[in-house]
């Protein structure tokens, strides 16, 4: 997708989705992007808002460990249109609720925000990527020296 909009127009460009890491950041920025939104590398930051567990659970997480699913958004009357749900991590509430086309107040009344097992964590397909807490400066620091080495390299 970043290709064809990159094609479609002379406006800047900013990349989003994957971008946890100063390879991913060199990729889109090599590809033509004028910046890139960093969304999944932050969350194990001590500045995130959520759930305690979150961080935990996100680092624990690998980057299979997610699911594409509506039922938290159902589970917490959500009004989003039905056509997008959201990346999260894949837990014990998805395991039993995703895919089952269930109504909504059903699930609503299964969901316990606050339980490590059951609560959302949304999370990009980038956990793997992140593997301990840090502070979000530090985080995007990392990145962006990490992204100018590897593309000075072809300077």
């Amino acid at each position: 997708l970043l290709q064809e909009v990159l094609e479609s127009t002379s406006l800047p460009v900013l990349a989003a989705g994957g971008i946890a890491s100063g390879r991913g950041l060199a990729a889109v920025l090599a590809a033509g992007a004028e910046g890139a939104f960093v969304g999944t590398a932050l969350l194990a930051s001590p500045e995130t808002v959520g759930p305690a567990y979150a961080r935990d659970k996100l680092i624990a997480a690998g980057s299979a460990d997610t699911v594409y699913t509506d039922v938290f958004d159902k589970a917490r009357h959500q009004p989003w249109p039905a056509r997008w749900g959201g990346r999260a991590l894949a837990n014990d509430f998805t395991a039993s609720w995703h895919g089952r086309g269930a109504d909504e107040q059903t699930i609503a009344d299964a969901y316990v925000g606050d339980d490590p097992d059951i609560g959302v964590v949304y999370a990009g397909e980038a956990a793997g990527l992140v593997r301990e807490q840090r502070p979000a400066g530090d985080v995007i620091r990392d990145i962006a020296a990490q992204a100018e080495s590897l593309l000075t390299r072809f300077r």
